[in-house]
């Protein structure tokens, strides 16, 4: 007997789907802890997984159909009485000293008890898109602390009290569960790890390819589980997830777009938001790429030191600085080229970086051009917030292909085509603009890699923008598929949860 594991009334909830070879020993640990029940979901079983949980002294909730990726832990939560429910899954063994330190966490007064498995994350092999998910959506959430920690991976821990205010039926969706808890305040640990993920067997779903998807069946029901989790913070928070924006909208609006001229082959725009010390390099070198209109965007300030004779460079002076962003897209509305290249004025820049952007849209066909980032996936470990998030938006839009790669990161360059069919000023927000590329079907890449190139933030509360930009752009994303992204959900039988939530018969 663990000491203190009895001052506490504890139900252990087990999902299970033939899992005969290992329940008995699943069980046998549990008991260890002198549970106060011990509840096994059994659904879709063909073997004697069942009769084994019951010979064991089990509550057995047996359904003959399978039910879905946890459906069994919200029934179990359903029946569960006791005051601190702690949830397994049939098909591994977790020693019972394990087991007594989520149950230890939750009556030192933690309102959910996670699994740390933080320690994947820490090698140099590459982010799986379930991994970035997680971390995502947790930065999201204000809780980067937790990693990749989340309500997904056993075991896992909850209070009465938690499962009261998150709602038992919302468990079949863990991310979503986690995300209602921390919008709650709910104190949440991590006070051991447990390697689920080396014991875990191969199923079928795991490697099965969903369809219109490029994962797997298991990895798509996840990525869509956090992208109805980030619907739930929207909805709760507003579109940006509660974060600030500090661009002056309203400025954007009431400016005056040029009449253009004759359209012309290559035009740049340049934006010295973030400094001017490499502008007369920068210009020189656009000039023997046969760059037609140069464009510069800066405050009165920036630009009045500088005395410009040739004439295809277009000076556009604002008041105030702008930002960045905002910069580009005042340059933008200003251009006449077939393809459009984005620089900032202190990126120290050659030709050889910056030709092979024009070259995609004119040799390739390629719409948008982008800076390659993907080298910084790979360089911190663990992944960084802003590669993790960029990362995560590429996965959600169904292109893991673009890994990292983002409308954020100057240089890159834009197809007029693409500038006509954005909304104007969704240009401001690139994670926004790049979102309504996506789903407009136009051609992106990232052709070339600048590694000294910008990825600035605007403002004091520069992540907080970066944030919000990208949970409204993930939220534009969902309303033009669905608050899943048009992933599977696993065929989960939510008929039967709705039921049980109305007290029909189970």
């Amino acid at each position: 007997m663990i000491d203190n594991i009895s001052a506490s009334k504890h139900s252990f909830i087990i999902q299970a789907q033939n899992e005969a070879e290992t329940i008995s020993k699943v069980i046998t640990e549990v008991k260890k802890l002198n549970p106060y029940e011990v509840i096994v979901v059994v659904n879709g079983s063909t073997d004697q997984t069942s009769k084994i949980a019951k010979s064991m002294g089990c509550k057995l909730l047996e359904y003959q159909e399978p039910l879905g990726i946890n459906l069994g832990k919200a029934i179990g939560a359903y029946y569960a009485t006791g005051d601190i429910l702690v949830f397994l899954d049939g098909d591994i063994v977790i020693p019972s000293n394990r087991l007594h330190s989520f149950v230890k966490s939750i009556q030192e007064g933690h309102d959910i008890a996670l699994n740390d498995l933080n320690w994947a994350m820490r090698g140099r092999n590459k982010p799986d898109p379930t991994s970035l998910a997680k971390k995502a959506l947790n930065i999201f959430l204000g809780r980067e602390d937790l990693g990749i920690n989340a309500l997904g991976g056993i075991p896992n821990a909850l209070s009465r009290k938690a499962v009261e205010i998150i709602g038992w039926w919302n468990l079949v969706d863990p991310p979503l569960s986690q995300t209602i808890g921390i919008l709650q305040n709910q104190s949440i640990s991590s006070p051991v790890s447990v390697d689920v993920i080396r014991p875990n067997k191969a199923r079928k779903q795991h490697i099965t390819k969903a369809a219109n998807s490029p994962f797997a069946k298991s990895t798509s029901r996840i990525i869509g589980d956090h992208l109805q989790a980030i619907h739930r913070l929207v909805e709760h928070k507003g579109k940006r997830g509660g974060y600030v924006d500090v661009r002056q909208r309203s400025v954007i609006a009431n400016l005056e777009v040029p009449d253009k001229r004759k359209s012309v082959k290559r035009s740049a725009v340049v934006s010295l938001d973030h400094g001017s010390n490499q502008l007369s390099s920068i210009i020189n070198i656009l000039m023997k790429m046969n760059v037609e209109e140069v464009i510069i965007v800066g405050s009165k300030a920036q630009l009045s030191s500088f005395h410009f004779k040739e004439k295809n460079i277009k000076i556009v002076p604002l008041q105030n600085s702008l930002g960045s962003y905002t910069s580009r897209l005042v340059g933008l509305l200003h251009s006449s080229a077939e393809t459009t290249l984005f620089v900032d004025g202190h990126s120290v820049l050659t030709e050889e970086d910056l030709l092979p952007f024009y070259e995609a849209i004119e040799r390739d066909k390629i719409d948008i051009a982008l800076n390659n980032k993907g080298f910084l996936k790979d360089k911190t470990f663990p992944i960084d917030q802003k590669s993790t998030i960029q990362y995560f938006l590429n996965t959600a839009m169904k292109r893991p292909d673009l890994l990292n790669h983002s409308l954020m990161n100057t240089p890159y360059a834009v197809k007029r085509q693409v500038i006509e069919k954005v909304d104007v000023q969704a240009w401001m927000i690139p994670p926004l603009a790049y979102v309504n590329a996506v789903l407009q079907g136009f051609k992106i890449k990232a052709v070339h890699t600048v590694k000294g190139s910008s990825n600035v933030l605007d403002g004091a509360d520069s992540m907080e923008v970066f944030l919000g930009d990208h949970i409204e752009a993930i939220h534009h994303y969902i309303k033009n598929t669905n608050e899943r992204g048009n992933f599977t959900d696993g065929g989960k039988n939510r008929e039967l949860i709705e039921s049980m939530k109305k007290g029909e018969p189970k």
